[in-house]
């Protein structure tokens, strides 16, 4: 019989709240799955690939404020 080794985890960052061992994960927090158990909490949209790198959007630099007065949705 050969010897049997732990599946390996990854980090999933969680993206809307459920129940894993006994404590309610919330939103952004992180948790260490193994891929058969993340599976269906992926399916389900409930934890995310990945430690949030990918999750977060990038702020642009380049981008100007508005000014009310130049707005042309609004009529004076």
């Amino acid at each position: 019989m050969e010897k049997q080794t732990k599946a390996p985890k990854s980090e999933y960052k969680v993206a809307s709240a459920f129940v894993w061992g006994g404590k309610i994960q919330k939103p952004g927090m992180k948790v260490s799955l193994t891929k058969a158990e993340a599976h269906g909490l992926i399916k389900r949209g409930k934890v995310e690939e990945g430690t949030g790198r990918q999750a977060t959007a990038k702020k642009t630099t380049n981008a100007k404020p508005t000014d009310p007065k130049q707005d042309p949705g609004k009529g004076d």
